[in-house]
């Protein structure tokens, strides 16, 4: 177990409730150091954050993540499709634990990976994991890894055509329907139809879990 006089650790967005029960664990687990936990409602103010303090570990949830690595690789314009690096910890906590995104989850730059349904006790092993020095593998939980090892199915981008990947992908760049069937010279019907069919496969409900996918799906 790493050594450390001050702590510093960030909950992004949801996760409230964590903050009597975090800062007890830690105060037990680091009698001698110094706990700090920090709320944060958006991600705008955590990178304002990240910019003046020493910060060891985040935890968040998909979407909150997602959206911070998305306002980070804005910033950082020369990363040319490679994720943002960041210098804290990063503990996700999944409530829809999906093969598919936990698939692309395991290749981005995160320390921990916990289901919403685990309880607590896999929560503290994963922070202890986290800041172990003589560990560097990533922490999985036995509810995901459970889930990984049985299930096989595709990626889900394999079952959508070529035409329709290019449509989403261009509609999660910021094109309208419109501009899309103007630089594909196909009728906006057309494009619309070929959006709808690549939502109804992947099984996405609304404009912001299509682009949550491309995203994911493209920046690896």
């Amino acid at each position: 177990m790493m050594e450390m006089q001050n702590i510093n650790i960030v909950l992004l967005y949801r996760f409230n409730v964590f903050h009597d029960f975090l800062l007890d664990y830690f105060q037990r687990v680091f009698p001698t150091s110094n706990v700090t936990i920090n709320i944060f409602k958006n991600d705008s103010v955590l990178l304002k954050a990240m910019e003046v303090e020493n910060l060891d570990l985040i935890i968040t949830d998909l979407a909150s993540w997602f959206n911070l690595m998305n306002h980070l690789q804005v910033n950082q314009p020369n990363m040319r499709g490679e994720l943002p690096k960041i210098n804290s910890k990063v503990a996700l906590i999944l409530q829809d634990s999906d093969i598919n995104v936990i698939d692309k989850i395991l290749k981005m730059n995160v320390n921990a990976i916990i289901s919403m349904t685990d309880d607590s006790r896999e929560l503290k092993q994963a922070i202890m994991h986290v800041f172990d020095q003589d560990k560097s593998d990533k922490y999985i939980s036995d509810s995901i890894l459970e889930q990984l090892n049985s299930n096989a199915q595709a990626l889900p981008r394999e079952k959508l055509s070529k035409n329709e990947w290019e449509v989403i992908k261009m509609f999660s760049d910021g094109y309208s329907l419109m501009e899309i069937a103007e630089k594909r010279s196909r009728a906006i019907s057309t494009i619309a139809t070929q959006k709808t069919s690549a939502m109804k496969k992947l099984n996405l409900h609304n404009n912001g879990e299509l682009m949550k996918y491309v995203y994911m799906h493209s920046i690896l």
